[in-house]
């Protein structure tokens, strides 16, 4: 028996810091869709969180509280490659529900471009190697602390070259 494509949607939460993956599925085999969430932590931890639910993806959107928009299959993997990435380099326990539909989507076919970490303000701009070492050193040390995703976690805020710069582009008053 041959493998059915599955139908699919991809909705992300508009927020700052953590971010809400939302994947709808639908074949044969979820005739009636399942949705699946993926929390990812581009600044510290990586993809640390998922569950699935037979819950209709519009109903997980009005229980969040969350604004979310469309987002597509490539956005979505390249997403989905960030949040490994990171949490293979940090150590953060992939679920094996998890890992399943990450191998089904194929992401481990892929790699990310640049440094692990990105710029704080979110645009994507590069970090330096010793701003990604620094970073890295901070979550593997509060993955395994249990500080981590806890009030007590070090707020971390790396910006680019590019940023750093804007930054100090200021006008003096008299």
């Amino acid at each position: 028996m041959a493998s059915q494509k599955l139908k699919l949607h991809f909705l992300l939460s508009d927020s700052d810091g953590s971010q809400i993956l939302l994947v709808y599925v639908k074949n044969n085999e979820y005739k009636n869709g399942l949705t699946l969430s993926f929390l990812i932590d581009f600044f510290k931890l990586g993809l640390k969180d998922f569950y699935t639910t037979s819950k209709n993806i519009n109903t997980i959107v009005r229980m969040s509280g969350t604004d979310f928009f469309e987002i597509t299959k490539a956005e979505a993997l390249k997403l989905l490659v960030n949040g490994l990435t990171i949490a293979k380099a940090v150590g953060t326990p992939i679920s094996p529900g998890c890992k399943l539909w990450l191998d089904k989507f194929g992401v481990s076919k892929y790699k990310i471009k640049g440094s692990l970490y990105k710029c704080f303000n979110g645009d994507g701009g590069e970090l330096s190697d010793k701003q990604v070492a620094k970073i890295l050193a901070i979550a593997k040390k509060e993955l395994q602390s249990g500080v981590a995703g806890t009030p007590a976690e070090e707020i971390i805020e790396e910006y680019c070259s590019e940023c750093a710069e804007e930054d100090l582009d200021v006008d003096f008053i008299d």
